[in-house]
């Protein structure tokens, strides 16, 4: 910091020196005023590098520091593009191998859905048939034992219609005395 004020000094002191008067024009060689046109020009750019030479040199570094970083990424994000694409034309190239296993796979289920809603659908007509059969056997049995008791019963009245016509009061009697012995014996 010491080295830059010497220097601001140094020039602020020779400006004096080398700047023109405006009201009494020196007239100065042409040699002369392009030196000190050069020199002045000099001390300008000296200034100029000494004073901007770390903010310019920060910037640049900086710059220079961002595209690194951008190149970077830009190189990482490109690598990353380039993976996820090996890894989607990986997959569509089994993938159709893959979509002909699964048609595969779902017609073996498709076969074996239908094999089993067949022998369900054949147990269940069995069953059903094994139920008709039963309930006709069980309708005949009851039409069997009705028509059993209806022919009775028809037997019955029959030959009470014809023993009140043909037997005679001493005839009922005895089938009455018998019946009773008959009872009486079986208890």
């Amino acid at each position: 910091m010491k080295g830059k004020i010497t220097s601001l000094i140094w020039l602020l002191c020779a400006m004096p020196l080398l700047a023109s008067e405006g009201g009494e024009s020196v007239h100065l060689s042409p040699v002369v005023e392009y030196g000190a046109k050069t020199l002045n020009f000099i001390i300008f750019a000296w200034i100029l590098y000494y004073f901007l030479r770390e903010p310019i040199r920060n910037f640049f570094v900086g710059r220079l520091s961002r595209i690194k970083e951008s190149l970077e990424l830009a190189e990482r994000s490109r690598e990353e593009a380039k993976r996820r694409l090996e890894e989607i034309e990986s997959k569509m190239s089994t993938l159709d191998s893959e979509l002909a296993a699964i048609e595969t796979q779902a017609r073996e289920d498709a076969e074996r859905e239908k094999q089993r809603i067949h022998d369900e659908a054949r147990r269940e007509s069995q069953r059903i048939l094994d139920q008709a059969k039963a309930e006709i056997e069980n309708m005949q049995r009851h039409a069997l034992m009705d028509l059993r008791h209806f022919v009775v019963e028809l037997a019955a009245n029959d030959a009470e219609s014809r023993l009140k016509t043909k037997l005679s009061a001493k005839d009922k009697t005895q089938v009455f005395e018998e019946f009773s012995s008959y009872l009486g014996a079986k208890s």
